[in-house]
């Protein structure tokens, strides 16, 4: 089974093969070691067990009930408690190159912590944002090209912030299913979920690990039966051309992590880390304010604060210049 889902970080796999593994192979990817800076995973874990603390107990999950803690939008908060671990964390270069293989360059990364407190309960057998959240009775009126174009809009994917054994519940995966016929119609039916509980593998996760899988595979958090809490970040990446899960707060995100960006010397972190920092898409925009130019990729958010980086524009400035931008594509009557 390892064969078929573990890559090695250090291993070098090409875009043909993350697409072929994700979409007719196992229908998810373990990357093993993708974070090296241990160090790194436990501030930014204090970051965000502070974060819930002071916020108090979100335990909304949308396919399981009971204790488990959430932080939602946990990408804006990173940046607002802890800028500077922002570019480290989210600029990893496995993060990036999954979800470029997957979705091509025009993504959005949001992220969302998850706690599976000791005890805590598994989730249901389910298949993922978008129509995995919608009903059964609503996906059946979307067509079937629908249905299949919903998969390949986002990457379903996780940071593994400590070890996880069987016993603390790593996400079940029903191998192979993402390509099962109405799948995200039928999921919910008893007859589909027995055979889940019957099909389901489990693979251990490390601390440091990367994992990713085609948000239409059978998959379930297991349950923590462990004396330990149970601490991964969830993310969502989407393809610029679907809706994300949450709002992000861009003009914050650059406020916070920007003046640290300029400490960074290495280029490719920071190309990277932008990538998660402002929107991936000119669209939807106030085209009376911002009219169409000749080229739309010079007009890409990122390639705009890229540049505003190589050049060193000072922290005030960049966030002057980027708040107009952003409040000339925001819709007005006047």
């Amino acid at each position: 089974m390892d064969d078929q889902i573990v890559i090695h970080h250090d291993q070098n796999v090409s875009v043909d093969e993350i697409q072929e593994r994700l979409e007719n192979g196992a229908g998810a990817l373990i990357i093993r070691g993708a974070y090296q800076d241990l160090a790194l995973l436990d501030s930014v874990s204090d970051a965000f067990s502070e974060r819930i603390q002071s916020e108090g107990n979100h335990a909304a999950d949308h396919f399981a009930s009971g204790s488990n803690r959430r932080l939602w939008n946990a990408l804006n908060k990173l940046a607002e408690d802890a800028p500077h671990l922002f570019a480290e964390y989210y600029g990893n270069e496995w993060l990036h190159r999954v979800s470029e293989a997957w979705l091509g360059p025009l993504y959005q990364i949001t992220a969302q912590v998850n706690v599976v407190v000791p005890g805590g309960a598994p989730q249901t057998g389910h298949r993922d944002y978008h129509l995995g959240f919608y009903p059964e009775s609503l996906v059946a009126e979307m067509p079937d090209l629908i249905r299949r174009a919903s998969s390949k809009l986002t990457l379903q994917g996780a940071i593994i912030h400590c070890d996880v054994p069987v016993e603390m519940g790593p996400t079940k995966l029903l191998l192979g299913s993402q390509n099962d016929s109405d799948g995200y119609l039928t999921y919910r039916r008893p007859e589909e979920q027995e055979r889940f509980e019957r099909e389901f593998s489990q693979i251990p996760f490390k601390k440091g690990d990367l994992v990713f899988f085609n948000p239409s595979i059978f998959h379930a958090a297991g349950g923590n039966q462990t004396s330990n809490p149970r601490l991964v970040n969830l993310l969502q990446i989407s393809s610029a051309l679907a809706k994300p899960m949450e709002h992000l707060d861009f003009p914050a995100l650059v406020r916070f992590v920007y003046p640290h960006l300029l400490n960074n010397t290495d280029r490719n972190l920071v190309s990277r880390a932008i990538r998660a920092m402002v929107d991936a898409y000119p669209f939807p925009s106030n085209l009376d304010l911002d009219p169409p130019s000749d080229d739309w990729l010079g007009e890409l958010e990122t390639t705009w604060l890229l540049k505003a980086w190589e050049t060193k524009r000072s922290p005030s400035e960049v966030l002057s210049d980027y708040t107009n931008r952003r409040n000339r594509r925001v819709y007005s009557s006047a």
